[in-house]
This record gives structure tokens, sequence and C-alpha cells, in this order.
């Protein structure tokens, strides 16, 4: 199954404008008596009741994303944050509603009682009248996102929490006791720069981007909320996730060497050294490439194990590979 893919323009359109705005028509006739409706004019009915969903879709969106930003030490599952969300949301919608509501009833006497709760105002009736419309509005709301992440495969929302380094290596641990030859085939693989043999070979962020699905990819470099992938090919620079991007390349024989850099390691030419720290070279892309202090001793572990590092350096202290 191919990783889910960030989402785009015609992603956030459909989601966040086009879906509360056909639950809006769907809820007009349930929500307003068709009494009202025909005496007062279906058309400014409708257009009323979808913007009031459209922005309660929006603020639930806001308090999701604020729980889910802020809570994300704590890993909530998505739906425990769909619903901690949603129910925070409901003071803002509340008080949005009342104020939208009490406007257009001072500028418009005339319409004053065709618009608004019949007990509209800081009251149980008017909090049970609330909730009784923030039921389906909930049971929407998730059926909404589940779906459309579900129907195509894509990653709505940043805040999910991600698979960790130890999940993934309980996953491997889980694959090994079960099936030794394919624990086997994933092995040779992560030691082999070259090998294409290992489970999803072709990483989401290929998948979206300008170059060919068959790239080898030589670097890629954090920028942001973005990534610049060099590959023999060319380059591209994307919306992706660096530590997503570095979790799908695990098997490519790489190895990241800064908190913003990953790189192959059979492309890498030459290492220099930069004070306590290093910096190599990829000569196909005539790119230079810093090696953090933390990260150097795990590269220089990589590099022996491959038997790709020659002990002697050059004049210029350059360590040869």
């Amino acid at each position: 199954m191919k990783s889910p893919r960030l989402p785009n323009q015609v992603d956030y359109l459909a989601f966040y404008v086009a879906i509360p705005v056909l639950f809006g028509i769907w809820a007009t006739p349930y929500i307003v008596p068709p009494t009202d409706v025909l005496d007062f004019g279906e058309p400014f009915i409708y257009v009323y009741v979808c913007f009031r969903a459209f922005s309660a879709w929006l603020i639930i969106d806001l308090a999701c994303r604020c729980i889910g930003h802020s809570g994300a030490r704590f890993r909530f599952p998505l739906w425990l944050i769909f619903l901690i969300g949603f129910v925070v949301a409901c003071g803002p919608i509340m008080l949005f509603a009342y104020v939208a509501t009490e406007v257009f009833r001072l500028r418009n006497p005339n319409i004053a009682e065709f618009i608004g709760h019949k007990y509209l105002g800081w009251n149980l009736n008017y909090f049970w009248t609330v909730f009784k419309y923030a039921g389906p509005g909930l049971v929407a709301w998730f059926i909404a996102a589940y779906g459309y992440m579900k129907l195509f495969n894509v990653r709505l929302f940043s805040y999910a929490p991600d698979r960790s380094e130890e999940d993934v290596q309980q996953d491997d641990a889980r694959q090994s006791a079960s099936d030794p030859d394919s624990a086997a085939t994933a092995l040779s693989a992560s030691l082999d720069p070259l090998s294409d043999t290992a489970p999803d070979a072709v990483p989401s962020f290929l998948l979206n981007s300008r170059l060919p699905e068959t790239a080898c990819v030589y670097a890629i470099k954090a920028e942001e909320h973005y990534i610049r992938i060099w590959t023999e090919g060319g380059t591209d620079l994307l919306r992706h996730r660096f530590k997503d991007a570095v979790n799908e390349m695990r098997y490519a024989g790489g190895l990241q060497v800064h908190r913003s850099w990953w790189v192959r390691l059979s492309a890498v030419a030459e290492f220099r050294a930069k004070g306590r720290a290093m910096e190599l070279t990829i000569d196909a892309l005539d790119l230079q490439v810093p090696v953090s202090l933390s990260y150097k001793q795990a590269l220089l572990n990589a590099l022996e194990e491959r038997g790709m590092v020659d002990e002697a350096e050059d004049a210029d202290g350059r360590l040869l590979v």
C-alpha cells in the first residue's frame, strides 16, 4: 500500500469548502421549517445555513489543529484529537452563531422572526438546541475526515501522530521472528546502497515530485516545511516532512548526517574535517554536505561496515572513500 500523499489545493477546497457547503445544503430542510422557507425565501435560507456550516467547519478544524499541535508530545490518536477539538470548538461556534444572528436581526428587523432559534440566548434551551445540532455535526466531521483520507489516500492532517522509530524497530523485530527469509532480504537491502528489493522501494515524495519514480536519490535536505532532493536525473523542491522522507529511505543504503541532511553512502566521494565536525562531497552533484558532530561517529561506523573508508588522508586533510 502506498504511503499517504500530501494534500494539494484541490483537497483543501474539497474538504474545507465543498463538504461543509454540501452539508449545509443537506441540513437546511431539517433545520428550517418548510413554512419559514416559503414565507421568507428559499435562496436566502440556504445561503445563511451554508455560511453557518462553513464557519463552524473552519472553527472545528482550527480547534483540532490547536489540540493536535499543542499536545504533540502526548501523541493523542487522531480520533481523540477530533473529539476534543470538536468539544472545544462548540464554545466559539455558539458565540459566533449568537453574534452573527443578532447582527442579522438588528440590521433587518423585518426578518427577525425567521432567523435564530425560538429561545435564542444564553439559557438552557439554547444550549440544548446547540447540542441537538452538534451531534450530527460531530458525526459528519468524523465521516468526512476519515472518509476523505481513506478514499483519496491523503494525509490531510499534519498533527496526526507519526510512527516513532521505536515502532518501526518493533515491527522489524516482529517481522524477523515470523519470517526469517523476509528479514534476511530486508537486512541485505539495508546494507546494500544500490538495492531496490526492500518493501516500498519508491518513496512517496518521488511519486509527488516531477522526477521519475526510478530516480536514484543521492541527497535530501530539509528546508522548513519542504525538502529538496537530488537525484542522478535532477533536483526538485516539494512540500514533505523531512522525518518522513528519512524514514522512507531507511532501506536505501543511506544515513542522516545532519539534522537537515540525508545522503546515500555510495554517492559520497570524500570527507573534509570542519573543526570537530566534518563535511562530505558528492562529486556527481558537485555538492558539499555538512556532517554534524552528533552524527559523525555513526557515519564513520557505517562506512567502516561497508569497507568504504580509506584511513589515509591527503595533504588537505580529506578522508577519501
